[in-house]
């Protein structure tokens, strides 16, 4: 073999190692893509408090009861740490229903839908304030 023959059998080598590199970086395996997501979620918050809006943080959660029912069940929200039982400075506590706001001693009403292997299901119907004007 000629020397040109030696350069282009690297040369295809070479260009194979790279194309193969190159779609284990661009198509991670799916192990390598729950890593990731999972990393992401503790670096921001994960949901967002449907009374004052505020971004929590890992491991924080809503204050709320749910009353036994069936697989429709009747829950009232508190709301979240920033905004139940204290409220922050420059926090509201808004009704996403008749958009008032909520006093301190305020909660949302709601109906929880369970679900089988998933997460549960929440319908906000208002709070209590909208209950109170709709008698």
């Amino acid at each position: 073999m000629t020397a040109s023959s030696w350069f282009i059998v690297i040369l295809v080598l070479v260009g194979s190692l790279l194309l193969v590199y190159g779609f284990s970086i661009r198509f991670p395996t799916h192990q390598n893509k729950k890593r990731s997501k999972n990393a992401d979620k503790s670096q921001r918050g994960t949901a967002t408090c449907p009374v004052c809006a505020s971004t929590l943080n890992l491991g924080e959660q809503l204050k709320s009861a749910v009353f036994t029912g069936s697989s429709d069940q009747i829950c009232h929200i508190f709301g979240c740490p920033h905004c139940y039982p204290f409220v922050e400075d420059q926090i509201e506590r808004i009704c996403p229903v008749c958009k008032q706001e909520i006093p301190p001693e305020g909660y949302l009403i709601a109906r929880m839908f369970a679900r089988k292997n998933q997460k549960n299901h929440v319908h906000i119907t208002g709070c209590t304030e909208c209950k109170k004007r709709r008698r």
